[in-house]
């Protein structure tokens, strides 16, 4: 009985590996009994990775643009210059994109209207503490009072020529802020 039933699992055992090796051979030649599914191409792969690719990017984008009008003028230097990595790595990404379409055409100019708005922000933030250095220690010097910052200013203009430079360059970058808030507002008035 024993001997029985070892001849038996022995049967067993070399029929599995007809039929595996049969199978095998089958798919190999494709006529197996079984269809073969076909798997995904690599064409398929591509394109769900491309998509994938896409969604991240409009992604990153997004969330740099929202950082980036959760500045302004007033924001603190740390806060400027968070927002300005955040809008340089996305048009880093967006620089990338062997075949940008006209809409990630128009993201990357936004974007970059974002960082000259950002960069024009922290130069008006550099002088203005300069200047306000200036305005104190010009009127120490000549005596002039800082109640009236509109009369001070005027008066050191006419007697300091490192405070009328700095003046100077403080009217500017608050110019140059303000045209680039008119550029960046042109940007997204033409993608409405």
């Amino acid at each position: 009985m024993l001997r029985r039933s070892k001849s038996r699992a022995g049967r067993l055992v070399r029929a599995s590996k007809v039929l595996v090796f049969g199978a095998l051979l089958g798919s190999i030649l494709g006529c197996g009994s079984e269809p073969t599914e076909p798997g995904p191409s690599p064409q398929t792969s591509l394109e769900v990775q491309a998509r994938d690719l896409q969604a991240a990017l409009a992604v990153a984008c997004a969330q740099a643009k929202e950082k980036a009008t959760q500045v302004s003028l007033r924001s603190g230097s740390e806060a400027l210059a968070s927002a300005k990595m955040a809008l340089s790595d996305a048009v880093g990404r967006l620089s990338e994109v062997a075949k940008p379409t006209p809409d990630q055409l128009e993201q990357l100019a936004e974007l970059r209207h974002e960082i000259e708005r950002i960069d024009a922000a922290l130069l008006v933030q550099e002088i203005k503490a300069q200047w306000r250095v200036a305005l104190e220690e010009g009127a120490k010097r000549y005596r002039i009072g800082l109640r009236d910052l509109a009369e001070a200013r005027k008066k050191l203009r006419e007697r300091d020529e490192t405070f009328r430079a700095l003046d100077d360059q403080l009217s500017a970058a608050e110019r140059a802020y303000e045209n680039a808030k008119l550029r960046l507002q042109a940007s997204l008035e033409g993608k409405a």
